[in-house]
């Protein structure tokens, strides 16, 4: 019979001694809104676990079911869970995913995992000041109109769907069509004032076919412009709960709308900014707010003080970014100095980190779209890498491939 141990609150180990063999299996299971059960044990000792489950909670409402490696005592019964509990997702290592989980064990796609993978903002440097973009956080992004906030959120979203991630972007200003024709023209990589106008040579347009026939995963759209907070919101909480969004972006605070009217307007963009962060805290999921900055000719660089209507977001936030061009030539203390006309990010505040660094971005001017910046060893292993692309490819013999 198993034994179940209360390890840490709602964390149970549940353990199967096998006397014969002098060896003991054990299994994980932390119990809250989205159970989740580490390794599965083996076949024979299924119902004992099963029995032990459904004393904690009710198996079918598993939502994660993982595992470190593909062993019969780690992934064994895999199927019969996901039977017992059809919402469970499979949780493995990427690899184990492609190579094994998927093809032959699992019912349903698996979730592959990279090596400390977070919801990230595309720019190493950044991940490591800030600890990624986490659950129940909120960020404030405060930028000018001509830095590219849209864009930036674009690039992230793209970013982290390739990671796995669902992302919802609630847009008060742009219409969907806009935030799809930018993902569009980042997925296949073609200039963007040529997309725009419909002018595209017959290589981008061959490019842009190409990036459709992959079918990639797309972000979830809100179009919130006639929508008043105190309706949206329980809405929005619907769309997380039924999509599995991972992080809603709300983009950007100063056009949403309210029933109530305030005689005060600093008054009016706190409230919306609250209610923003507690539907993202309620469902346990990051919120990115995006805002307007009020500049001056003299501003260099802007930081919260310069956060437009409203001072009091900035203090409910746990990160805020703030985006702006240099004018001329920056000098970072230890650092190369960063060029003139450069899009950079400041990190004004940062609950877990240090604050005060400079960041810059790379932007295509091209593509109008920020790249992703990877620290150096892992820019070193993806140019190593990209070097095996096509190797074992479009040849028709093993002796077309030794005479390459």
């Amino acid at each position: 019979m198993a034994q179940i141990t209360e390890v840490a609150p709602d964390l149970f180990r549940i353990t199967t001694f096998i006397e014969p063999f002098n060896m003991q299996f054990s299994q994980f299971l932390v119990r809250d809104e989205e159970p989740l059960l580490f390794h599965t044990g083996p076949k024979m000792l299924f119902p004992e676990v099963k029995e032990a489950v459904a004393s904690l909670v009710d198996p079918a409402r598993l939502r994660w079911i993982a595992f470190s490696h593909f062993e019969a005592d780690e992934c064994g019964t895999l199927p019969e869970w996901q039977t017992l509990a059809p919402q469970s997702t499979a949780v493995c290592s990427l690899v184990g995913k492609l190579v094994s989980v998927d093809d032959c064990l699992s019912l349903r796609p698996a979730k592959g995992m990279t090596d400390g993978e977070m919801f990230t903002t595309g720019h190493y440097r950044l991940d490591q000041i800030t600890g990624g973009i986490r659950p129940s956080y909120t960020w404030l992004i405060g930028a000018d109109t001509s830095f590219g906030k849209s864009s930036w959120l674009i690039a992230l979203t793209d970013i982290n769907i390739d990671l796995g991630k669902r992302v919802l972007i609630v847009s008060s200003e742009d219409a969907e069509e806009l935030y799809a024709d930018r993902l569009m023209i980042r997925r296949a990589g073609v200039n963007a004032a040529r997309f725009r106008d419909h002018c595209l040579n017959p290589h981008e347009a061959d490019l842009v076919v190409k990036a459709e026939q992959l079918a990639k995963p797309v972000p979830v759209y809100v179009d919130a412009r006639r929508w008043a907070v105190e309706d949206l919101m329980p809405h929005l909480a619907r769309i997380i709960k039924e999509q599995k969004i991972d992080v809603v972006a709300f983009d950007y605070v100063q056009e949403f709308k309210t029933k109530r009217r305030y005689q005060d307007e600093r008054i009016k963009f706190r409230e919306i900014a609250s209610a923003m962060r507690h539907l993202a805290k309620d469902a346990k999921i990051a919120a990115l707010i995006f805002s307007q900055l009020t500049l001056s000719e003299n501003t260099t660089i802007p930081t919260r003080a310069n956060i437009r209507e409203c001072k009091d977001m900035a203090n409910g936030s746990e990160v805020i970014l703030i985006g702006f061009e240099t004018k001329k030539q920056l000098e970072v203390q230890g650092k190369e100095p960063i060029p003139a006309e450069t899009k950079c990010f400041l990190v004004d505040k940062c609950k877990d980190g240090p604050r005060g660094a400079k960041l810059p971005m790379t932007w295509n001017k091209e593509v109008a779209t920020f790249e992703r910046v990877l620290a150096p060893e892992r820019q070193s292993y993806q140019k190593t890498a990209s070097e095996w692309d096509g190797v074992g490819e479009d040849y028709n013999s093993e002796q077309d491939w030794r005479n390459r």
